[in-house]
């Protein structure tokens, strides 16, 4: 979906820098275009988060087992957290934060912890290099 409106504003409209903005889960679809479209030379994060979801059905009713995220129909690496254990709208206190978080805060902080539940249907080289770049103080375009 971005590829062509890339290609459109450097071809047609000859614009020479181009940035992505995105806000909270906006940041993770920013991210990944300047991680895998080239010729985006800035991306502009708010209230990022640092990896994408489990993605959920068009009535956010049931987790689809798929991320959020895709690139040439493969799934992106993503957090799968098990909302089974958890009532989602508690809150309670949690020893890793300074401030009541509801329950379904833990369900995804436990994911987290789990690294094998981050790394899906990608190879790890993959998902390290996604990582670092996503870490670098000036992000490079994407392969």
């Amino acid at each position: 979906m971005f590829e062509p409106a890339v290609k459109y504003l450097r071809d047609v409209k000859k614009i020479a820098h181009i940035s992505t903005y995105g806000q909270s889960m906006g940041s993770v679809f920013a991210a990944l275009t300047v991680q895998y479209i080239s010729g985006i030379e800035n991306v502009i994060m708010v209230s990022p988060t640092h990896v994408p979801f489990e993605g959920t059905t068009k009535n956010k009713k049931n987790m689809t087992g798929h991320s959020v995220a895709a690139w040439r129909a493969r799934d992106i690496p993503f957090v799968k957290p098990d909302f089974g254990k958890v009532k989602m709208s508690k809150y309670y206190r949690h020893s890793a934060a300074r401030y009541k978080v509801m329950e379904m805060w833990t369900a995804f902080y436990d994911a987290y912890q789990d690294k094998r539940k981050t790394i899906k249907s990608i190879r790890r080289s993959e998902y390290a290099d996604f990582s670092l770049r996503c870490r670098r103080t000036g992000l490079q375009s994407g392969k």
